[in-house]
């Protein structure tokens, strides 16, 4: 990614945050969920998809099961955000996290059955109700 368009993609990802007024709902465990994505206008979800996926590989965190998902999938970002728009659609999965969705549409367009990804998302589900139980 060159200079010019990672300032555009800050700029995006800014500009995102000033757009979509703070609501606790977008939130879960702190992290952006389905209901901040819905809400976001569509050029802005590439944006955020792009700071997304280009702050792991900058963090130098391309190691890390997450990135190598990422990469094996081979998506492009314009794909990414279909995917996500289509995942959230279903209310079940809308508190998942966007970085969660995105690796789930990743394990998807990778060769997962949606049965697969839906018990995933599930877990995910379980796993995010367990930690927010734990004292802080």
């Amino acid at each position: 990614m060159n200079l010019k368009t990672a300032l555009l993609a800050t700029i995006v990802a800014f500009a995102v945050q000033q757009a979509v007024a703070a609501d606790p709902s977008d939130t879960t465990l702190s992290l952006r969920n389905g209901r901040y994505w819905l809400r976001m206008p569509a050029e802005a979800r590439v944006g955020y998809i792009v700071g997304l996926i280009d702050g792991i590989h900058l963090q130098g965190v391309s190691r890390t099961g997450w990135s190598q998902i990422i990469d094996k999938c081979k998506c492009t970002t314009g794909e990414i955000v279909n995917g996500l728009d289509e995942f959230y659609k279903e209310p079940a999965f809308i508190r998942l996290p966007i970085g969660a969705a995105v690796s789930l549409y990743a394990e998807r367009a990778s060769g997962a059955t949606r049965e697969q990804v839906d018990a995933m998302a599930r877990q995910y589900l379980k796993d995010l109700d367990e930690i927010s139980k734990e004292p802080r």
